[in-house]
């Protein structure tokens, strides 16, 4: 009986290392996963903002080309 006992506790000695060990990997994998989610993040902000910019600078160039083509046509008129 002692012996069935002691090999009970060895066994479950064991499976609770395997646990354990199962749920640091995942728990790795996880922080892994959640790095890379967050540098996908920083990236997709970036790229928005960088949007942004580019927005702007259309607007800016599409001002400036009204400007010009009114400029232009006063230009024709006095001519």
């Amino acid at each position: 009986m002692a012996e069935e006992v002691r090999k009970l506790a060895n066994e479950t000695s064991e499976t609770s290392e395997k646990i354990s060990s199962s749920l640091n990997t995942m728990s790795h994998t996880i922080n892994g996963v959640i790095e890379h989610i967050l540098s996908v993040n920083d990236n997709m902000l970036e790229q928005s903002s960088n949007m942004e910019e580019i927005n702007a600078s259309i607007e800016e160039l599409q001002a400036q080309s009204t400007q010009i083509s009114e400029m232009l046509d006063v230009f024709m008129k006095m001519k």
